[in-house]
């Protein structure tokens, strides 16, 4: 019969595999770094973890949630931790012509009012960043995987999910009187904090030999980074119900409809890189 040892490994197997320990780890480090007096100090505040949420009919959670104390935005965060044995997660940028504009500007959800009160979203850019990549591929590490944790495919599970929560946060504030009464704009930032480490490389894919379709990376090594940003094209069924004010901006309609409709940017952070992604200074007006 188990003891209280047996049963105490038992329950920690449990929490590290869901993840438990790292969320509430976040949550911790986020509300110890808020600090609005001080030049460069965090100005994400009031941690809340598992706030409920649905969007066509598809049920979540949102691991965590972060309000800025200046701006009219708010964070929505997915904890992912990464299998051990493919925790280097490597992204790369996609070749661009002329939208290269875009592929460097840094796209959020923003929620507005009308006067009457009916409630409608745009993409609004936020500002352009040089960390902004198109393409995340999970690569083996030399530790050893759990038999309970996912393999390939992790980056995109928590992107859609993340994703499926900030759509489903839309569909909350849609249905809430207070928010309907005061009518404040409200930007989301989807973030993925993770347990993997993150690797960049600058080659262009562009440049594959179109026989075989093979990458050489010789020139382009990767290069570790703290966090980076994911431009992410969600599928319509993670879509919220609201209206969309879509400003064309570009002649091509195909290009108007993919970053007014689908594309958002996901902030992808590694557990040595928070401070620095909170504390960034784009953050403050």
């Amino acid at each position: 019969m188990e003891g209280p040892v047996e049963i105490t490994r038992a329950l920690e197997t449990i929490l590290d595999s869901h993840g438990y320990g790292f969320q509430y780890a976040v949550l911790a480090t986020a509300e110890r770094l808020f600090d609005p007096n001080t030049l460069g100090g965090s100005r994400w505040r009031l941690p809340i973890a598992e706030f409920p949420v649905e969007v066509k009919g598809a049920h979540s959670h949102i691991d965590v949630i972060l309000q800025h104390c200046l701006r009219p935005m708010i964070m929505v965060g997915e904890c992912k931790r990464a299998n051990p044995a493919l925790r280097n997660w490597c992204f790369l940028r996609a070749p661009y012509r002329e939208e290269a504009s875009l592929a460097t500007s840094v796209f959020v959800e923003e929620l507005v009012w009308s006067d009457s009160g009916d409630p409608s979203c745009r993409v609004a850019t936020l500002f352009n960043s040089p960390n902004i990549y198109h393409l995340g591929i999970e690569v083996k590490s030399s530790e050893k995987g759990n038999p309970c944790d996912k393999g390939r495919g992790a980056i995109e599970e928590a992107a859609t999910q993340v994703m499926r929560c900030t759509n489903g946060f839309v569909e909350f504030l849609k249905l809430s009187e207070r928010a309907r009464q005061e009518k404040k704009r409200i930007q989301l930032l989807p973030v993925i904090f993770t347990t993997a480490r993150i690797w960049v490389s600058q080659a262009n894919l562009g440049h594959a030999d179109r026989l075989t379709g093979r990458l050489d990376l010789t020139q382009f090594p990767v290069e570790e980074r703290p966090w980076v940003f994911l431009h992410y094209s969600q599928s319509p069924g993670l879509k919220h119900s609201l209206p969309a004010t879509r400003q064309n901006s570009h002649d091509n309609l195909l290009i108007d409809a993919l970053y007014a409709d689908y594309v958002r940017t996901i902030g992808i952070v590694t557990a040595i890189g928070i401070e620095d992604f909170l504390r960034m200074g784009h953050w403050t007006p």
